[in-house]
């Protein structure tokens, strides 16, 4: 007899769906990490080539979709620069209003529901720290992950800060 496992199936993936505090989301590399992010508040999901680079008012963006987006690159936010081969149109809560920005990071590899861990501490963290909410064992991903042990949950609206978030919808809503 075979075992589902030497067929290279994992069978806890399989339940993950199951489990009640499963949230679907976006899985995405950033340098030698594997971030997760909810697929709640993302708008679209793009390869890098399918946007224009642009610039308003020194703010760097991407058109897309007709279009103009503020872009900032997850790598650079987290301190670990590499290129971008993709782009998550996102849809954030800044005050009464919605801001849509763009987040360019590695390769998207994957949209599945995942188990979100409790909080990670702080202290971990050098800078915007209340974004990392989180961390899952890279085993929940139903794609082979072999460089990393665990993953990071972050928190698209606590990624940004008030500033930043001004500034996208001011470059959002300019003709």
């Amino acid at each position: 007899m075979t075992s589902t496992r030497s067929r290279g199936r994992r069978p806890d993936v399989d339940r993950i769906a199951a489990v009640p505090d499963a949230v679907l989301a976006v899985l995405v590399r950033c340098g030698h990490l594997l971030c997760a992010l909810p697929a709640a508040g993302v708008r679209r999901l793009l390869l890098a080539d399918e946007v224009a680079p642009e610039t308003y008012v020194g703010v760097p963006c991407v058109r897309a979709a007709g279009a103009r987006f503020a872009v900032w690159e997850l790598g650079a936010l987290l301190g670990l620069p590499g290129p971008s081969a993709s782009v998550i149109l996102l849809d954030l809560q800044h005050g009464s209003t919605t801001v849509a920005l763009a987040l360019a990071a590695g390769p998207c590899l994957a949209v599945q529901d995942l188990v979100r861990s409790p909080a990670l501490p702080g202290a971990l963290f050098r800078d915007r720290r209340a974004a990392f909410t989180g961390v899952f064992p890279t085993w929940q991903a139903r794609v082979p992950v072999s460089d990393a042990a665990f993953g990071l949950w972050i928190d698209p609206a606590a990624l940004f800060r008030p500033e930043e978030l001004t500034a996208a919808e001011a470059a959002g809503t300019a003709p």
